[in-house]
């Protein structure tokens, strides 16, 4: 397991962007726009703050997301498999051990979501 200089546990936050969006008439949800701003930009902002790096799972559109100075993966296993297959993928890239996830469900939550995958390792 990583840990960094303060012997803390590193984490890598995965934004799973790679979902077919049936229930959005099959657009790309990320790059819905939601208060002028595409929902992954929420995403990204959410983990941000908390992790030490971030990988987005995308399956369409990795061009677009790229542009974000992120690393963008798809799925391994198949195309549309849901986000058990965007985690195996980010976890055979991820740097860090942790992998926090954010759905694009529910973009704006700002809560600390290390804290509540892994009490303690949070970023101050």
């Amino acid at each position: 397991m990583n840990t960094d200089s303060n012997n803390r546990l590193s984490l890598t936050g995965v934004a799973l962007a790679g979902g077919m969006g049936r229930r959005m008439g099959g657009q790309d949800k990320g790059l819905i726009l939601l208060a002028g701003r595409p929902m992954i930009e929420y995403v990204l902002d959410a983990l941000r703050d908390q992790v030490d790096s971030l990988i987005i799972s995308a399956n369409r559109n990795q061009e677009v997301y790229a542009a974000y100075g992120v690393p963008v993966v798809s799925d391994d296993i198949g195309n549309y498999f849901g986000p058990l297959a965007g985690m195996t993928s980010a976890m055979n890239v991820a740097p860090a051990g942790l992998l926090p996830d954010r759905t694009l469900r529910f973009p704006a939550g700002r809560e600390r979501l290390c804290e509540s995958h892994a009490p303690g390792f949070g970023r101050e």
